[in-house]
């Protein structure tokens, strides 16, 4: 019994690099590349990796040979869009953090999460070097910081793809609080399909040390989301307390815009094909079909608690429903559904709403052979509600038959 627990329970995990590999092979195209910090990692991750992206073991040696190493990141980085950087006792590999901070500078960190005790970077490789400000602005966050500008190095950007973008900064005199930005990419109906929140310069420039008039570079990296559908988009960002989460005030040529500024629209199209269902990072997998249209999965949390495991919610509170679909089969002969609560008991309706697929933004007429859409849909529960489990169901317009989508709980 202890040894089923111990290979098959998440709880009793270390470093997950089953999980580092998964995400890998999910996510990657035969244009990235694989760093392998502290080269002794290799065996152990290639236990779990068998695909055919280029490894680099990063540093070579101890102690760390400078120029060749800034030699090999400078080739690894010319021949790759992306590279997916594991990191494990840099301490003794690269006390100095040479690697990493050679890449936060260099190129556009989109992702930085802990597998266990190993860490997974992911870079976007920079199409070109933003060496000067594309589209100067004159914008002042709180008392003292000025955004001087920025750089779009990828205004063509598609679902599943990277944003590269990069913030000029200036401190018209020293920041006392340590803040963090986030860069939001938000669709038609307000959803968040891309985020990455972060202290300037990837952690490496923090706020509380710039010099006053010092012209701070700060790249980010915005992955969109795999499924989000295609459609106008604003790119957003804002700077925060890391403390408090307090934002900071915005002033636009001189004029109070709130605490969230919006630096551009874009357009991004649909994917060239379809993710993998392990792309979608799904809470639930699916299959549900109705003509032409099936639900291949769906997750469900409370509105602005995404980043939480698990959901209970209560009376009141508005939850986030998540639908996976995929285009197949036959004509679609509806768009429209209708989201209900039901008694398990009695199967009676206690609550129900409902939907139109992706707000109506991207048509079903518009949706190609296989195309995969993440459908991002909102949920005001009632405040009558009483606390109990109860059953969610999926019911198209035209039907009468309920689909259970499992169970929702309200405390």
């Amino acid at each position: 019994h202890s040894l089923r627990q111990l290979y098959w329970d998440g709880r009793f995990y270390r470093d997950d690099y089953r999980g580092i590999a998964a995400y890998i092979q999910a996510t990657s195209t035969t244009q990235d590349a694989i760093l392998i910090n502290a080269p002794a990692q290799i065996e152990t991750f290639d236990y779990y990796y068998h695909g055919p992206l280029t490894e680099y073991p990063l540093p070579q040696e101890r102690p760390l040979n400078r120029e060749r190493t800034v030699q090999t990141l400078q080739e690894m980085v010319a021949q790759h869009s992306r590279i997916y950087a594991v990191f494990w006792a840099t301490d003794e590999s690269d006390p100095e953090r040479l690697i990493e901070t050679w890449l936060d500078q260099r190129c556009f960190k989109a992702l930085d999460s802990w597998f266990g005790n190993v860490r997974l970077v992911v870079y976007a490789a920079p199409q070109r070097e933003a060496t000067a400000i594309a589209q100067p602005t004159d914008c002042q966050f709180g008392p003292s910081i000025h955004l001087r500008g920025y750089t779009l190095l990828t205004p063509d950007l598609r679902s599943g793809d990277i944003a590269q973008l990069t913030l000029f900064w200036e401190a018209a005199e020293p920041v006392v609080g340590r803040y963090k930005v986030f860069t939001h990419m938000v669709d038609g109906r307000g959803n968040i399909v891309g985020q990455r929140d972060s202290e300037p310069g990837g952690g490496a420039r923090p706020t509380t040390i710039w010099q006053v008039g010092e012209l701070i570079a700060d790249n980010y990296g915005l992955p969109i989301q795999a499924g989000s559908p295609p459609g106008e988009h604003v790119l957003r960002i804002g700077l925060y307390d890391q403390n408090t989460g307090a934002r900071l005030p915005i002033t636009q040529n001189g004029q109070p815009v709130g605490d969230a500024l919006d630096l551009a629209r874009l357009t991004i199209g649909s994917a060239s094909s379809p993710p993998p269902a392990s792309a979608l990072d799904m809470q639930h997998e699916d299959r549900i079909c109705w003509e032409g249209l099936c639900l291949i999965g769906h997750s469900l949390h409370r509105l602005g608690y995404e980043h939480l495991q698990g959901v209970v919610l209560e009376p009141g509170q508005t939850a986030r429903l998540t639908l996976y679909w995929r285009r197949e089969g036959g004509e679609p002969t509806t768009d429209h559904f209708t989201a209900a609560l039901t008694d398990r008991a009695n199967r009676t309706v206690v609550w129900e709403q409902p939907i139109q697929l992706t707000g109506g933004l991207f048509p079903l007429t518009s949706w190609r052979d296989g195309e995969v859409v993440r459908d991002m849909q909102q949920l005001p529960l009632p405040t009558d509600l009483r606390p109990g489990t109860y059953r969610l169901t999926l019911r198209a317009s035209n039907e009468t038959t309920r689909r259970s989508l499992g169970d929702m709980t309200i405390r």
